[in-house]
């Protein structure tokens, strides 16, 4: 029987494992970017940009090229995917105590999450 205490535990480790690899990528990406433009000035125009639009596709090919922005936006990408597993996790643990209010919201959370994540 599935307690409680027991889900609140798993989804407790799936939210800290996926925050540590988060932090983890984040900060690989952030020491190369330093490396590599670290003595570089600060332009304040740089600072002011409006928009900032990538797909995941974009932030998955810039990560392939080991661009240090790329790594650090993939480290920002896995704190979503983090979320998304989480919901994932809930709707099988509601689907596993057979309490489907819980798992259709979670499931119409979880299309919200992708729709929101895939959308052009």
């Amino acid at each position: 029987m599935l307690t409680n205490k027991n889900m609140q535990e798993r989804i407790g480790l799936v939210l800290l494992l996926g925050t540590c690899i988060s932090v983890g990528i984040a900060l690989i990406g952030s020491t190369l970017y330093l490396i590599q433009h670290g003595s570089e000035i600060i332009s304040v125009p740089m600072l002011q940009s409006s928009t900032y639009d990538l797909s995941v596709v974009q932030i998955l090919d810039a990560t392939k090229l080991l661009s240090p922005i790329g790594i650090i936006e993939f480290g920002l990408l896995a704190l979503v995917i983090t979320q998304i597993i989480r919901v994932i996790t809930l709707v099988w643990l509601y689907l596993k105590a057979n309490d489907y209010i819980f798992t259709g919201i979670n499931l119409f959370i979880l299309l919200i999450l992708l729709y929101s994540l895939f959308r052009v």
